[in-house]
């Protein structure tokens, strides 16, 4: 094996540049208990809580696995293994967790009346901004615990690029997380004007937010989360988006861009209707691109030769135009 010349962010930015790298850059998630006890040499993986940011032997094994193994990587606490357990935050919301998963079981709100009475709080501030991924306190951004936390991260997975972690768009938050399709969908029927109200602040609180933590310095890359599509195609209207997701997305992406760094907009499913309004929005990649939609890297790299391909599980190499790819290994022709 020829001896590496580029440090693992070289090799990633050079990617997203659309330079050749010294060879493929190698991104994935590692959830998968024997690999990492096999790249670690840890035998026995201890169950631990998902935020118990302390170097347990969880912990140590997959960050030793991470730093063997790949260049560029995300979402470190779900890489341990989780104890078994049903947790009800203060809010009511109930969630299911298992070694290798965890979910949303159940939602406290039994009429769409309940959950409108919900949002009224949240926009008289009397509901801590769980549900977003952002960190705050007082109702500012915690931006002294978000970087004790990058730091952690940092001390674990060692020169291994690590993602920033938007928040999510609101519109995400309000999908998977408040209020679940069906909630939405009847709040923007029955309480079109505390919806808007409700999805505004919640994208506000967020820009302040990635203003306020935005760093190049930490990562060379970001990630923003908004999934709209399933299997067989989006599940809103281009309308739909064009109202409630795309000015949102632009406006996070210019934040970024702004800070000089890259943008990976995050989706399941088949995006392809939409591919054109996400360019438009300035994004420079896509994950985790399912080629099993139709929507493979080959196809990609014909019809949006700029976007790179964070993901993907098949692929030819470029030809022109920005990559290689950052995907899990091996790179397998389509």
């Amino acid at each position: 094996m020829a001896p590496e010349r580029m440090t693992k962010r070289e090799r990633v930015e050079a990617a997203l540049r659309g330079l050749p790298p010294d060879r493929l850059p190698v991104g994935d998630v590692l959830t998968n208990e024997c690999v990492i006890a096999h790249l670690s040499g840890q035998a026995v993986l201890t169950a631990q809580d998902h935020l118990d940011l302390r170097l347990t032997p969880a912990l140590r094994a997959t960050g030793a696995a991470i730093r063997k193994s790949l260049d560029l990587t995300i979402a470190l606490m779900t890489q341990v293994p989780q104890v078994p357990r049903q947790e009800r935050n203060v809010h009511g919301y109930v969630f299911r967790f298992e070694r290798w998963t965890c979910w949303l079981a159940q939602r406290p709100h039994a009429t769409v009346a309940e959950l409108a009475r919900y949002l009224e709080r949240d926009l008289r501030g009397e509901v801590e901004p769980w549900a977003s991924y952002a960190l705050y306190r007082d109702g500012a951004p915690d931006v002294d615990l978000f970087r004790r936390n990058a730091a952690f991260i940092r001390s674990v997975i060692g020169d291994t690029v690590y993602f920033y972690s938007t928040p999510s768009l609101p519109f995400n938050t309000a999908l998977t997380t408040v209020a679940g399709l069906e909630g939405l969908s009847y709040l923007l029927a029955d309480y079109p004007q505390l919806t808007a109200e409700w999805l505004a602040m919640l994208h506000e609180r967020e820009v302040r937010f990635l203003r306020a933590t935005i760093d190049p310095a930490l990562s060379p890359v970001a990630i923003i989360y908004g999934d709209i599509a399933g299997k067989n195609g989006l599940l809103f209207s281009r309308e739909f988006l064009a109202r409630w997701l795309f000015p949102q997305l632009r406006e996070l992406v210019g934040i970024i861009h702004d800070a000089g760094m890259w943008a990976i907009y995050h989706s399941d499913g088949d995006l392809r209707p939409v591919l054109g309004d996400l360019l438009a929005c300035g994004v420079d990649g896509l994950n985790p691109v399912e080629s099993h939609t139709g929507m493979t890297i080959a196809a990609l790299r014909r019809c949006y030769p700029s976007l790179t391909v964070v993901g993907g599980l098949a692929g030819i190499p470029p030809r022109g135009g920005r990559g290689p790819f950052v995907m899990p290994a091996p790179w397998r022709d389509a």
